[in-house]
């Protein structure tokens, strides 16, 4: 017997094997030399799988023969065969590969999303995959057996983060293969800090915004924030909403805050900041009233909380000072006679807040004017004179002068409540000068006085040297001379007729009359004053005779629209007259003035411009009345038909439709074209018709007609027109049909209508039924009811084709079938909560149901007698655990439905241990979180920790916050401890890690400024809360140290130009955490061109 044994079971790529071929023994090891052996010599024929066998042909020697087997490239099982005498045996031979990961090292999940990564590998035999790294709540990792392992599932929330994983592969041949895998799991940001906060004017002051979710959110705010205050974000999923709020910007601001980390959608917090502020008073510090008259002044002031106003000082009688409740206040009143005068008042405003706002207030009391000197002076002409005007009032009067003084004498206000009136009267300035004196001070009415001022001259004309006179119209004009005595005045020079010129005999004349028609034009003449004071005056004087505008041209024109029209308007008049048009003009038409007596209208009509245009034209040269014109413009237009060129009408149902037109002259409009019995078309003569009426049974179907617009002379504008008659839909199958589970049915569902009506089933099909509209006015209700779905599906066919209310019928749709409980088998209720579980059925009819087994204190189980039964209640405290039941349905079709079913009571997590705890840089510290529930919950936090500080759940309901925070860490840490038992909702706590940190001072401890000008050294600190910064020592006159608030100083201003030198300083940080720091800083002053600054 023929046989071949391998060495070895298994080898690697590239490796050998032995092998030893024998006829006395077989190829499971066998002795068979008691049956003899084959003579040497013989040759045995060698090949091999997977693998080459060397040699390829052996020769027995003893019935034996060895060889070798090589392991090719490829893994898989393989073999070396021997062949003798048509008989071959085979040495089955594994070619091995050690395990390899091949998937990618990483995936990202998202937080309430389903995922799903598929891990591969390579390797024979197949590798087994395993993990080792705790995985998100609600995500698995499960080995398929193929070489492949699935890592899926849904994370819960709170589970945002990285996660490192190390994955193996193994399948038995060295080495195994293990993979760093990191599964990153995002979730949206959410705001998890309080809504509002309240700041104070002037005071330093934070808030911590914070956050969950991953990747860290990044915070921004829309919306004012007080001038003072900033938002930061801290880039670790928290913000500071910090700083000073500035002087007046108190009040409360409402913004919005947005948490953004692009998972999801982003997470909004509306966020309101309070700011209040010490009382300022906002009004002015005077306020002036008059005696007699009522008067108030507003006092307003700011806080808020809104300040009370009070008010000290003596008031004057009759003015009293209410507070309005709201930081306003009234000061009102009428001031007494006699209560004239300065009263300085002290308003204070208070709201709680220091220091109380105080001003210092003028309330101001004044007395009308009176002018107490005479009213009249005499003067010479050419000769100095000087008279004084007085007054009395309060304020001081201003004085002023309206009317006309000689030449030479002026009018000077003093400043003092008096007037100098002086000068020496010019030649020609004889005569009576009448004025009015006005004095002012602003208090009530001014005073007037009429002053006469006589001056003693020879003869001047001061009447104007010309006139102008309109033909027609009765004119004068009055010359006037003054002298004195009285001059007589005379004329030379011809006149027009109708106008003469007569000496009154008081120093005047009178130039009047009527010119006489054609008398237009200009009369140079000479007029003559004497008084026998020589010399006598004389005056070259014109009189010009004007005539008035008239419109000559055409009262209408007529233009035609898309055609270019001109019509010019002509007048006469003189001077020549200006053109000017009011009323609408159609569009592309313009009126332009020429400007020589004529104007032009001109232009194209635009489209639809057609009718008529009343235009006003007004003719103006400034003589007598404006010549006016209405002028008539007329627009032709070829008609057109603008309505829609289709309608829907409603058999049965009055219809309307409104043709319309355009045009001018207006058009007729006629149709053509057979009308749908009861419709008609009715021509109004205004340029519409009507299409009305309702159609009768059986004029469905669409019409076409035409309408044609006529305006007798013009083409005709011609429209094809479609009405279309509408026919509402009707459904007409009958209203019930009965299935069978399991078998197959169909029902016609059937409608009539115009157009052809769509049909739509509402309500819920039992599972194998489904409705398909076949787009022909029919639909079909078909399919072979699945297991479970018995009972009576109440359904609403509607058929639908826009025409009227659509066609509704019920359809009752059966389904009988024998009972099964289609619930689940278990379900968990928690102590001291109440629980609902409904046990569900299917059959019908529907199936009555009971329980059997033992049920927890608290908790019933009631047959609601409608294929349902309810299983709840409390459970009460200590009844936790397992309670096996069993469910029966039964409605006397088939057999009854039994279920066993498992009912669990369990406790849901809660956090015991306090919210809060302060640890300190360089101090060790720790806090144990406490929790309670069954089964013992897990503890997790999310958010940063500080450097130094860790987190660690012991796994008995308990973790540990512990460790010694590192160096510069110190501030507030916002966490999120989670105690999960998957007992209802995990227990989640808010918690803050405080680490205090003593103060440091981290600026230089030296700086230079410069004599003269302005400089600045900023102070910076670190340390936990913000240190308060102080400074001992003296410093240079113009510098001066302010500490901002916010952890910093300043050393700041202009040295004044004698300090120069150097200053010693000792600057103090101070947070109450351990030790001041202490820094010993020197200033140093120089007069030098360098400047540094730290």
């Amino acid at each position: 017997m023929l046989g071949i044994n391998a060495f070895q079971p298994g080898v690697l790529p590239g490796q050998s094997d032995g092998l030893t071929i024998s006829t006395t023994r077989d190829d499971h090891g066998g002795d068979t030399s008691g049956l003899g052996h084959l003579s040497d010599g013989i040759s045995v024929g060698l090949s091999g799988t997977l693998g080459t066998v060397i040699p390829t042909s052996a020769q027995l020697t003893g019935g034996m023969a060895t060889a070798s087997f090589t392991a090719g490239v490829t893994p898989g099982l393989g073999g070396a065969s021997a062949t003798l005498d048509g008989q071959t045996v085979t040495a089955p031979i594994a070619v091995d590969q050690p395990p390899a990961i091949t998937s990618a090292d990483h995936a990202t999940f998202t937080v309430g999303s389903p995922g799903s990564f598929t891990v591969t590998t390579s390797g024979f035999p197949v590798p087994s995959l395993t993990k080792v790294g705790s995985l998100p709540s609600g995500i698995t990792f499960v080995d398929n057996g193929d070489g492949t392992a699935t890592l899926a599932g849904t994370p819960a929330a709170g589970g945002g983060g990285v996660r490192g994983l190390t994955i193996t592969a193994a399948n038995g041949v060295s080495p195994d293969a293990t993979q760093s895998f990191t599964l990153t799991v995002n979730e949206a940001p959410a705001i998890t800090s309080a809504g509002a906060a309240t700041f104070a004017v002037g005071a330093a002051s934070s808030f911590l915004v914070t956050t969950r979710g991953f990747p860290v959110p990044a915070l921004s705010v829309t919306g004012s924030l007080p001038t003072g205050v900033v938002f930061q974000d801290n880039h670790d999923g928290t913000a500071t909403l910090g700083g000073t709020p500035a002087a007046a910007s108190g009040g409360v601001y409402s913004f919005t805050v947005t948490a953004h980390n692009g998972v999801g959608a982003d997470g909004t917090q509306a966020f309101t900041l309070t700011v209040n502020q010490a009382p300022a008073s906002t009004s002015a510090g005077q306020a002036t009233f008059t005696v007699g008259a009522a008067g108030s002044f507003p006092v307003t002031s700011v806080g808020p909380p809104a300040p009370s106003l009070a008010e000290s000082g003596a008031l004057p009688g009759g003015v009293s000072f209410t507070d309005n409740g709201d930081g306003t206040a009234a000061l009102a009143g009428t001031p007494a006679t006699g209560s004239g005068g300065a009263y300085p008042l002290t308003i204070t405003a208070a709201n709680g807040l220091a220091p109380d706002a105080k001003q210092a207030f003028r309330l101001t009391v004044d007395q009308a004017a009176a002018i107490s000197s005479a009213g009249s002076a005499t003067c010479v002409a050419g000769k100095a004179g000087s008279f004084l005007v007085t007054t009395t009032g309060f304020p001081a009067p201003s004085l002023s002068v309206l009317g006309s003084l000689p030449g030479g004498v002026g009018f000077t206000d003093n400043g003092d409540g008096t007037a100098a009136l002086a000068g020496t009267p010019a030649a020609g300035s004889g005569g009576v000068y009448s004025f009015t004196v006005t004095a002012h001070n602003g208090v009530d009415g001014d005073a007037t006085q009429t002053f006469a001022l006589t001056v003693d001259e020879a003869p001047a004309i001061t009447s104007a040297d010309h006139a102008n006179f309109d033909v027609g119209i009765a004119s004068f004009f009055d010359v006037f001379a003054v002298a004195f005595p009285t001059p007589a005045l005379a004329e030379a020079g011809a006149l027009p007729t109708g106008v003469t010129f007569t000496d009154n005999h008081n120093g005047t004349a009178t130039l009047a009359g009527t010119p006489a028609a054609g008398s237009g034009g200009s009369y140079p003449l000479t007029i003559t004053a004497s008084n026998g004071i020589l010399p006598n005056a004389s005056q070259s004087f014109t009189l010009t005779i004007g005539q008035p505008a008239a419109i000559t041209s055409a009262s209408g024109a007529t233009f035609t629209v898309g055609s270019a029209g001109s019509f010019t308007v002509t007048t006469t008049g003189n001077p020549i007259p200006n053109l000017g048009e009011s009323g609408g003009l159609p569009t592309g038409v313009g009126f332009v003035d020429n400007g020589n007596g004529t104007a032009t209208l001109s232009g194209t009509p635009a489209a639809g411009t057609g009718g008529l245009y009343s235009l006003v034209v007004t003719a103006r040269n400034g003589v007598g009345v404006d010549a006016v014109q209405v002028i008539t413009l007329t627009v032709d237009q070829a008609p057109a038909i603008t309505s829609a060129g289709a309608t829907s009408f409603r058999v049965g149902s009055a219809g309307s439709f409104l043709v319309t037109a355009t045009g001018f002259p207006v058009p007729s409009l006629v149709e053509t074209g057979p009308l749908p019995a009861g419709v008609s078309f009715v021509d109004h003569g205004n340029g519409t018709a009507t299409l009305a009426g309702a159609p009768v049974g059986g004029t469905g179907g669409t019409w076409p007609v035409m309408f044609t617009a006529d305006p007798t002379s013009l083409p005709d504008a011609i429209q094809s027109f479609t009405l279309t008659v509408d026919d509402p839909a009707a459904i007409t199958s009958p209203a019930a049909t009965t299935f069978t589970v399991g078998s197959p049915g169909t029902f016609l569902v059937t409608s009539t209508g115009f157009p052809l009506p769509s049909l739509a089933e509402t309500g819920t099909l039992p599972n194998g039924i489904s409705f398909v509209d076949n787009s022909n006015g029919t639909a079909t209700l078909a399919g072979t009811p699945a297991p479970n779905t018995g009972g009576i599906y109440q359904l609403t066919i509607t058929g639908h084709n826009g025409v009227g209310s659509d066609a509704v019928r019920p359809l009752a749709f059966t389904v009988d079938q024998a009972p099964a409980i289609s619930s689940a088998r278990s379900v968990t209720f928690t102590a001291g909560r109440p629980g609902s579980f409904t046990i569900t059925s299917t059959g019908f009819p529907a199936p009555s149901l009971a329980a059997s087994g033992t049920l927890p204190g608290g908790v019933t189980f009631a047959d609601q007698h409608n294929g349902s039964a309810i299983l709840s209640g409390t459970p009460v405290a200590g009844s936790g655990g397992v309670y096996p039941l069993s469910f029966t349905a039964h409605n006397g079709v088939g057999s009854d439905a039994v279920q066993p079913f498992t009912f669990s009571v369990a406790q849901a997590p809660t956090i015991t241990s306090a919210r809060s705890v302060t640890f300190t840089v360089g101090t060790a510290g720790s806090f144990t979180v406490t929790a309670t529930g069954f089964p013992v919950p897990s503890l997790s936090r999310s958010g940063t920790l500080p450097a130094g500080v860790t987190f660690a759940d012991q796994g008995n309901g308990t973790a540990l916050l512990s460790g010694t925070p590192a160096a510069h860490t110190g501030g507030p840490y916002p966490l999120t401890l989670t105690a999960h038992n998957a007992v209802g909702s995990d227990a989640v706590q808010l918690f803050t890690l405080t680490v205090a940190e003593p103060p440091a001072i981290t600026s230089p401890a030296s700086a230079v400024l410069r004599v003269s000008r302005p400089g600045s050294v900023l102070i910076t600190t670190t340390g936990f809360p913000r240190p308060a910064l102080s400074e001992t020592g003296v410093l240079p006159a113009g510098l001066s140290f302010v500490d901002n608030g916010d952890g910093t100083a300043t050393i700041g201003g202009t040295a004044d130009k004698k300090t120069a030198g150097t200053y010693a300083l000792t600057i103090t940080a101070h947070n109450g955490v351990g030790a001041d720091a202490s820094q010993s800083f020197t200033l140093v002053v120089t007069h030098g061109n360098s400047l540094s600054s730290v």
